[in-house]
């Protein structure tokens, strides 16, 4: 028992001082992830699709950053929105609508696990599908905005020059738009719901938007019902002449992503319609 105590004894300010350390070096962190700034959220389509150099070329205001994930579904999206609210003081934020089912993915492996709070919080039935609700930023969120850094990245605009994919049925079509679409998406608006409240509250201006690209039909047509339900002030607004411009095979990089090319058609659109002065 005594050796017991003893071994108590010298462990604990050990593992006090370890608690600290970690606790200490994930706020010098934190407070280090750029603030106030203008954020695209969402998977590897927003990866390769926002230049965020592109952006922020002759702007004068704040600053944008592509936060793509690969992998990341709609769950992380929003969790990781939360935390730049809350954390970032986020001015605006891109959300991608990417479906809610979670695929894994090695990325993932620097998220804290938090089944219960998203179990209160989003009721949602796939619990275990869902293996995050809190970002770990100490170590993978920097890798975001390092533009120096010309490695291949986890996270953060991906250049791509190739064009490995010539045909064009996983563009998003002007009929998508239009067509009259009733899939069960009442789970996305209770999240968004409560996601709107934490936004209002901090005063931080969100905009949905609709992949440009599908891999599979499903993925289009519950993403497609959830932009039309949503009120257009809180939503990215794609012109019929937009739509039709990145219509070409020569700015896919692959069947889901684009190359350079489409990614330059793609920020200018947002460049133009929510940058400009």
């Amino acid at each position: 028992m005594k050796l017991f105590t003893k071994i108590i004894v010298f462990l604990l300010p050990l593992f006090c001082l370890i608690w600290v350390i970690m606790y200490f070096s994930n706020q010098n962190e934190t407070e280090k992830f750029p603030s106030h700034g203008i954020y695209f959220i969402g998977s590897s389509r927003v990866q390769r699709g926002i230049d965020h150099q592109l952006l922020n070329k002759k702007n004068k205001g704040d600053k944008a950053y592509n936060l793509g994930i690969s992998g990341a579904t709609f769950i992380h999206n929003i969790t990781l929105a939360e935390h730049l609210i809350l954390h970032c003081n986020a001015k605006k934020l891109f959300i991608e609508l990417s479906p809610i089912i979670y695929s894994f993915h090695p990325v993932h492996e620097s998220l804290n696990v938090n089944r219960s709070k998203i179990m209160k919080i989003y009721n949602l039935d796939y619990i275990e599908f869902y293996l995050f609700s809190k970002l770990n930023l100490r170590s993978s969120l920097k890798k975001i905005v390092t533009p120096s850094n010309n490695i291949s990245k986890e996270y953060g605009y991906v250049f791509g020059n190739q064009n490995n994919y010539h045909k064009t049925k996983s563009f998003l079509k002007i009929e998508d738009l239009e067509k009259n679409w009733n899939s069960d998406v009442s789970k996305y608006f209770d999240i968004i719901s409560n996601f709107n409240k934490i936004a209002l509250k901090h005063n931080t201006k969100i905009y949905f938007f609709l992949p440009l690209t599908f891999r599979k039909e499903k993925e289009r047509e519950i993403v497609s019902t959830i932009y039309q339900l949503l009120p257009n002030n809180q939503k990215v607004i794609y012109t019929e002449h937009f739509i039709n411009s990145i219509h070409d095979p020569d700015y896919l990089f692959d069947e889901n992503h684009f190359n350079y090319k489409g990614a330059k058609i793609m920020t200018s659109y947002f460049k133009e319609m929510y940058f400009t002065d």
